[in-house]
């Protein structure tokens, strides 16, 4: 079970990190054909991610006391199946900056979206696994953690070579390429984010479970 909600965040960061990849390469691209005219390298916005995170986290520390007083608290649950809608949602924004002229527009857009997802993610699955794991195996399941975090990473990779490969013999697109790349994995993301809402519905409430191993 724990191993369940620990493994749906690889498909997070499959999005979330393709801000310091692709992205990174189709800005690259697109300030050295002439497309998009920055003053800056494309690795200036690298900055964008960390950066949002802190201006966000007091909004989200507000939003969070807001809801809890309101009577609405969210489950892992809840917060997983949302933050795998943002990455979709933060992939589709990378497309439109593609797909349209307000690249910088919606490369902002997509930054906001990732790190509010990293918001909501990290400290979630931080407190879940202290609250309702065994002491025993608890910094195991933290460093399990970050271990499929890096997968999420290796798996936008694979992403990437996939699609490449489908394009190469299949679409053959020459054109808008980038936001073809982006839609595909938003739709796998949206996808994936539909499982997983399927799937949440199947598994114990925490307090069920954190009784039964204590």
């Amino acid at each position: 079970f724990l191993l369940t909600i620990i493994f749906f965040c690889i498909f997070y960061f499959a999005a979330g990190l393709q801000t310091g990849s692709s992205m990174m390469i189709f800005l690259d691209n697109k300030i050295h054909n002439g497309t998009f005219s920055f003053p800056f390298p494309a690795s200036f916005f690298g900055m964008l991610y960390p950066l949002f995170v802190i201006i966000l986290t007091p909004m989200a520390n507000f939003a969070w006391d807001y809801l809890n007083k309101k009577g609405y608290q969210l489950t892992i649950y809840h917060k997983q199946f949302l933050v795998i809608l943002i990455g979709g949602f933060g992939l589709f924004s990378l497309a439109m900056a593609d797909f349209t002229d307000w690249i910088l527009t919606f490369i902002i857009l997509a930054n906001l979206f990732f790190a509010a997802g990293e918001l909501i993610l990290t400290p979630s699955i931080f407190a879940f696994i202290n609250n309702y794991s065994p002491k025993p195996i608890r910094t195991t399941l933290l460093g399990t953690w970050l271990l499929f975090a890096g997968a999420g990473g290796y798996l936008g990779g694979y992403y990437l070579s996939i699609i490449n490969s489908l394009n190469n013999h299949v679409f053959k697109i020459k054109h808008f390429w980038f936001g073809f790349q982006f839609s595909l994995m938003g739709v796998f993301t949206l996808f994936i984010a539909f499982v997983y809402f399927k799937i949440i519905f199947k598994l114990p409430k925490p307090k069920i479970l954190y009784h039964a191993l204590k």
